[in-house]
Formats: C-alpha cells, structure tokens, sequence
C-alpha cells in the first residue's frame, strides 16, 4: 500500500515538474517577444500588419511632347497585355483526357483573336508549368474587346501605359523612344527625369490572397505626372525635309545624310533630320539598322553625334 502512494506521490510531482518547466518556458518564450524583440511594445503588432498590408507603387503619367504648332509627338496609351494561367488550368482540369480537347479548344480560340501567335507556341506555354505567362502584348483595343467577351477560362489581361508616337517615324532621332519606361535617346532621353515625374503610392490593407480591401484602412501619396515639352520642331517642315532627305540619298544611293533647318531670325530648329531613321514605335526592328556612314546605331541623331570631313556646298 505504501509503495503505491509513494508512486501515486511520485507521479504527481512528476506532472507538477512538468506544468512548471512548460509554464517556465511558455513565459520565457512571452518576455522574449514582449521585451527583447521590441522596444516599443509593438513588435507583434507590426508583424501582424505585415502579413497583411500591401505597399504599391503608383507610376506617375509620362508627360507629353508637342512640336511648336501644339502638334502631338509623344504621347501615352494603355493597351493591354494577355497572360495565361497554366497552373490553375491543370487544377481546373483534372481530368487529363477532357481536358487536352478544352486546351486544343482553348488553343484555337486565342490563335483565332490572336492570329500572330502559333498554336503550337501556345500549347508550348500552357505546358511550362508556371503560374503565369505573358503571351501577347501590347494588344490592338478589338482584340481586348473580343478577349473580354469571350470569357476565356485561365486567361486574363494586364492593362499597360505604353509610349507611342503619332507621326511614326517623324523627327524619330530627334525624339528617341522609351524602353521599360526610361527615355533612351533624343529628347526622350535627354529630358527623362523631367518627362518621368514621380511615382506615388497606395498603402492598403488586403485579404488572404493579397487583395486590397474596400473597407480596409488605406493611404494614399498621389503620383506627380511629368512635365509635357513643346519643341521648336514644326512637324510639316519636318515632314518636307525628312521625305526630301529620303528621296535625295536613295537618287544619289548615298550611304546616309542629314539635313537641319534653321529660323534665321531666332536660331530656333525647326526640323532637323537623318537617313536611314527609324520608327520609335517598333524601335527594336531596327537594331541591325546602322546610320553616321555606319559608324553609329541608327538611334543616333546623327545632326549631333556624326563627324564629316568638310566640303563645299
């Protein structure tokens, strides 16, 4: 009788033992939080926030080009960008024999709005076995239309501002183009902190899958669009002397040229212009494209950047 109380005994202090080591630890565990990870009592809070605040940037409208009649030479447009989901298709479909038909289905469908692209390079992609994958874009309006209507299952599209310039190719080396949003060349270039502006944010609170919240707490920092720019530029003596160079070097099979025009009465150009040139809207087609006596890329503006030995005139 006694050796059984004595290790009734035994076992109590045992479990005694035990909730006073785990109640030992779980404040241990509280005081590190509470103490030495914060200074301000509010570590926990702020790693809650964490998980679920969401900081965006808000980019800031590029600014606009004119020439000197207030003629638009630069100017922004959103168009779309088409992505797919191959992932969420394989979850969607778990059937595999169905759903190799709903795929060539689905296939046909894009190749049909989006006749540039293959269909085997879209069973390619849907294949990749990554979450998303952009397969077009930027993407005529008619084309968002006809996606939009069509409720394709697994595609979606990402709204885009792109750079685009109305005359095509029209003082291009005087104006340069924008690539992932920076100015590269001519006045694009030369003047991008100006045209860029600055980017504001969008703080807010979001659910599980990282969606803001309509009713959350939220802040906003507006974005500054960037300055517009009117040149000296006249776009219809521009145009005179860009066709006139053309024609002039393709007569004389020369292997470029340039021509600039000046008001006399104020030192103001008001064309200025190269051969070969490009058209900044496709700026990448022309990357073979040399221009200077193909000394430099044609994206130079060779009035500025090409030497020539002296001659008569």
């Amino acid at each position: 009788m006694n050796t059984e109380l004595r290790r009734a005994r035994n076992r109590q202090m045992f479990i005694f033992l035990l909730v006073c080591v785990s109640m030992m630890l779980l404040l241990g565990r509280l005081y590190y939080w509470q103490v030495l990870q914060s200074q301000d009592g509010y570590h926990l809070a702020q790693l809650a926030n964490a998980e679920h605040i969401q900081n965006l940037i808000v980019n800031a409208p590029r600014g606009l080009i004119y020439d000197v009649n207030g003629q638009l030479l630069a100017t922004n447009v959103v168009r779309d960008d088409v992505y797919i989901e191959p992932i969420q298709f394989v979850v969607d479909h778990p059937d595999v024999d169905r759903s190799q038909g709903e795929l060539q289905l689905l296939v046909h469908t894009l190749h049909q709005v989006l006749p540039d692209l293959s269909e085997d390079k879209l069973l390619k992609d849907f294949s990749s076995g990554r979450s998303t994958v952009r397969i077009a874009g930027p993407i005529d309006p008619s084309q968002s239309q006809q996606l939009r209507n069509l409720h394709l299952p697994d595609v979606f599209l990402e709204p885009r501002t792109w750079r685009t310039y109305p005359g095509g190719n029209l003082a291009a080396q005087v104006l340069g183009y924008v690539q992932d949003g920076q100015g590269v060349y001519g006045i694009e270039g030369k003047y991008n902190k100006l045209l860029s502006g600055k980017p504001g944010s969008l703080t807010a609170e979001t659910d599980l899958n990282g969606n803001p919240l309509i009713v959350g707490a939220s802040s906003t920092q507006s974005a500054i669009s960037g300055a517009n720019l009117t040149l000296t530029i006249d776009s219809t003596i521009q145009y005179i002397v860009q066709t006139g160079l053309a024609n002039a070097v393709k007569s004389l099979e020369a292997q470029s040229g340039t021509a600039i025009v000046i008001d006399v009465h104020t030192g103001a150009v008001v064309a200025m212009a190269g051969e070969p040139t490009f058209d900044p809207n496709q700026y990448g087609s022309y990357a073979y494209l040399k221009g200077c006596l193909g000394n430099e890329d044609v994206y130079f503006n060779p009035a500025l950047y090409c030497d020539y030995e002296p001659g008569s005139t």
